[in-house]
């Protein structure tokens, strides 16, 4: 073999060998669900008053830890508890392990053993639980949804189903299926 022949297989061993680190380093690089970023800016141990475009109260939240997003201006926090007005400024509380809140703060997605209660002082003072719960603060139309397995709790009466869309101007509820009743007096 001529000097030629063992340069031209040794170069091709090598963009063999280059062309495999550089796939599996690609592989390494994939992410395994929602991508890091670096926060433009953390709180942390604050309260804050959220206001729609007419510069009424949205939702209050207060929280251990919050990090937003400087690309889409979505806010990640850490255990929040949020307060929810509806059109007739009763506060509906909202507690999780982490919440997701868009940009404008018209939608709060809720993680991880996600807690509403209706307004204090109601005569019916009820709770709504779920893994996940969905909240829409869009005034007029205050509402949450989820399709996970939910259970409702009033004095007396505990309801369990799965999927939901609650209105809380209205205070109606909806579960779509597997819905079970159970009186307790």
């Amino acid at each position: 073999m001529s000097w030629r022949a063992w340069l031209t297989v040794a170069l091709g061993v090598a963009a063999l060998l280059a062309g495999l680190a550089i796939w599996n380093e690609n592989n390494h690089l994939k992410t395994r669900g929602e991508a890091e970023y670096r926060p433009d800016y953390v709180l942390t141990d604050f309260t804050m008053v959220s206001l729609d475009e007419k510069g009424k109260e949205a939702l209050t939240v207060s929280a251990p830890q919050l990090r937003r997003n400087p690309d889409t201006q979505a806010m990640d926090l850490d255990t929040p508890t949020f307060l929810f007005p509806d059109r007739n400024n009763r506060r509906w509380r909202a507690t999780s392990k982490t919440a997701w809140v868009s940009a404008k703060g018209e939608q709060v997605k809720l993680r991880g053993d996600a807690v509403i209660d209706s307004p204090t002082g109601d005569a019916d003072q009820g709770r709504i639980s779920s893994p996940t719960l969905d909240v829409f603060t869009e005034k007029g139309k205050e509402r949450a949804t989820t399709p996970d397995a939910v259970v409702i709790t009033k004095p007396g009466t505990i309801i369990r189903g799965r999927g939901l869309d609650a209105d809380f101007n209205q205070d109606r509820v909806v579960l779509h299926n597997e819905v079970r009743i159970q009186y307790a007096p």
